[in-house]
């Protein structure tokens, strides 16, 4: 077996070099780690919390409740029963990891509580143990007006398994609000 030579570097140069870079490098680290929540919502959306997480709505959308019992906030973009758009959110659905909570979503929806259920695109992390953090399905269903809909489900994660999911629903989803409400979310934990 190896052991590290200590001594090595306790030269007194490299330690000021040390010294140096540490002070350097500290608060640029610190910058640069800094979350999303700092820099407060896009213009035209205002930044929403609930529960174990934060998300950016568009002005002007509507706070409508409950959906159900896992969508236990939802917002559309205008009042009564005929919106173009509605986002629900799940801010505290489960003690998981974001694969393991949209895959539950996925699961209940193919078995008929979505009707002509079809996922067009799934957007996985780069690396396998990404999945605990983050997930998004895009895909398509027909609701019980006989109406086609697009929809985006994110599963979003912290190491601590706060999973919270969103989703947003629309007959033609707009990618830049897509992905405005998608950058948007935060897990922000108990």
């Amino acid at each position: 077996m190896t052991t590290m030579n200590t001594t090595r570097h306790r030269h007194p140069l490299y330690r000021r070099l040390l010294a140096a870079a540490l002070v350097f490098a500290v608060p640029v680290a610190l910058t640069a780690c800094g979350s999303g929540t700092d820099s407060g919502p896009a213009e035209g959306f205002q930044r929403v919390e609930a529960g174990w997480m934060q998300v950016d709505v568009p002005d002007g959308w509507v706070d409508t409740g409950a959906a159900d019992e896992t969508w236990t906030s939802s917002y559309q973009d205008v009042e009564g029963d005929d919106p173009a758009y509605q986002l629900l959110l799940a801010p505290e659905y489960a003690k998981d990891t974001a694969l393991g909570a949209t895959s539950t979503i996925v699961g209940w929806a193919q078995v008929g509580a979505f009707p002509d259920f079809r996922i067009v695109k799934q957007v996985d992390p780069t690396r396998e143990e990404d999945f605990k953090h983050y997930k998004r399905i895009r895909f398509t269903y027909t609701g019980y007006d006989e109406v086609t809909y697009e929809a985006v489900l994110w599963g979003v994660a912290d190491d601590e398994k706060h999973a919270v999911l969103a989703q947003l629903t629309g007959q033609d989803l707009d990618d830049e609000l897509v992905q405005a409400v998608g950058d948007s979310i935060v897990v922000t934990g108990e």
